[in-house]
């Protein structure tokens, strides 16, 4: 059976649309990741091109981050604060 271009070409989903998807994910991704604070995930995702973002994008954010002062209520404050306080010394409970 000899492959045509017709064939061999026909994708369910193109190339290009998984890496615009992706970059999306990263992006969107960077800016949460900024948004909460955590810079030290924000240059380790600059080093390897993003990778990180999306994964340091679902945890807590710093106390005093946009994020947490936007959208977090008392409970997720307090645990923000208890987590972040062990690492930073200005984040007190």
């Amino acid at each position: 059976m000899e492959l045509t271009a017709e064939t061999s070409d026909s994708f369910l989903v193109t190339p290009d649309l998984w890496v615009m998807a992706w970059s999306l994910v990263c992006v969107v991704g960077g800016v949460v990741t900024a948004a909460k604070g955590r810079w030290g995930f924000l240059v380790v995702g600059v080093v390897l091109g993003g990778l990180t973002w999306p994964l340091s994008a679902l945890l807590i954010a710093a106390p005093d981050s946009l994020w947490a002062r936007t959208f977090y209520g008392g409970r997720k404050m307090s645990r923000a604060r208890r987590e972040f306080s062990r690492r930073l010394p200005y984040a007190q409970p």
